[in-house]
């Protein structure tokens, strides 16, 4: 019985830990459409885009089909606010001496539009 309690707590713990790991990672393109189609109240939605950021930059027919399953010009607007960063932006934060907390804030808050390399 003891160990069983342990281990609850033990799961509870890494469990915690994470949620605000995930949590803070940018929005994907599936997860964005995912919760517009649940029908997650559109400004808790636009809230979410401008916390998190997203990974991806939003085509004019991505939108459109949002539009279909009911997310709101608010939502539409947060998206194509929030796109992600380019790799010469990126590259701008680096070269402009941009403290690198804010940086990371940023990327982490917004994305990028690249895949990363060396």
């Amino acid at each position: 019985m003891k160990l069983l309690f342990i281990c609850i707590v033990f799961l509870a713990i890494a469990v915690q830990t994470a949620v605000p790991q995930e949590a803070s990672k940018p929005l994907t393109k599936d997860q964005v459409k995912e919760l517009v189609k649940f029908g997650m109240d559109n400004a808790d939605l636009t809230q979410r885009i401008k916390d998190r950021g997203i990974d991806f930059a939003p085509s004019d027919d991505y939108l459109a089909d949002l539009r279909k399953e009911g997310a709101q010009e608010s939502v539409i607007q947060a998206l194509r606010d929030v796109k992600p960063l380019t790799r010469e932006q990126v590259g701008k934060l680096v070269a402009g001496g941009v403290p690198s907390q804010h940086a990371a804030d940023m990327v982490r808050r917004r994305g990028i539009d690249f895949q990363a390399d060396e």
